[in-house]
């Protein structure tokens, strides 16, 4: 049976602060913290080690521009998968560096270099403070299999094992089965992943928000491929 949390560091106690939005491999290293599972991946202050990140990693790796006020990075260029070789990875930084509104201009763009993840089903998991009713963990079924669900799964957190487990069994049963071929979701496994993440929305009083988009269930369990975590104080003006 895939395992939904890795063995972690105890998580951080209740009423602690993120302090401001992070970035990805910050938000990835939070995520960590509480059991979930990254790609293996390296932060770049330049170029040079991109390269280095690159030589240490192996090809194929995932390019993508590192900062906070990034949310939607596709949009803007940001994202290079399937980046095999020096100059394939010379190419993807060029294009990061050309993204408008980079600290100190071309050149001051961070990278994030990480491994490619093998295939599998895509999720959507995430958490918000709702001002009425407070912290909510949201479900749906990610990239191809999004058109299967109109409505995500939401529940209040924190979430006890049983309205995880029922909150997983929620899904379309093709997603749980496989869907077009994928592995299969562990649905008590994947209890385990909206647990975290509503133990992390619970534990940090200024946490807005936090996007898993995707959360790719793979042979070997879940993988965080992208994590955005937003925090309700310095609100958030960077490109979208």
């Amino acid at each position: 049976r895939a395992r939904a949390v890795r063995d972690a560091p105890p998580p951080p106690a209740p009423g602690r602060r993120v302090g401001r939005t992070l970035d990805e491999d910050e938000a990835k290293a939070l995520l960590e913290a509480y059991g979930l599972r990254a790609p293996r991946r390296r932060a770049a202050a330049d170029r040079a080690a991109a390269h280095a990140a690159l030589d240490e990693l192996g090809a194929p790796v995932v390019v993508k521009v590192l900062d906070a006020r990034v949310v939607h990075k596709t949009d803007v260029g940001g994202v290079h998968v399937g980046v095999h070789d020096h100059a394939a990875l010379d190419a993807a930084l060029d294009a990061i560096d050309a993204i408008p509104g980079g600290p100190g201009g071309p050149g001051g763009r961070r990278y994030l270099v990480e491994e490619l993840a093998p295939a599998g089903t895509e999720l959507l998991v995430g958490a918000l403070r709702d001002p009425v009713h407070g912290p909510v963990v949201l479900l749906a079924p990610g990239g191809v299999a999004a058109e299967l669900a109109a409505d995500p799964v939401l529940r209040l957190a924190p979430l006890s094992a049983e309205r995880a487990a029922e909150m997983a069994r929620a899904l379309p049963a093709a997603v749980l089965a496989g869907f077009r071929g994928a592995p299969p979701v562990d649905p008590d496994a994947l209890a385990g992943v909206l647990r975290a993440v509503g133990d992390l929305v619970c534990d940090h009083a200024d946490l807005a928000e936090v996007d898993l988009n995707p959360v790719r269930w793979t042979r070997d369990g879940p993988v965080v491929l992208d994590a955005v975590v937003l925090a309700e104080e310095g609100e958030h003006d960077g490109e979208r």
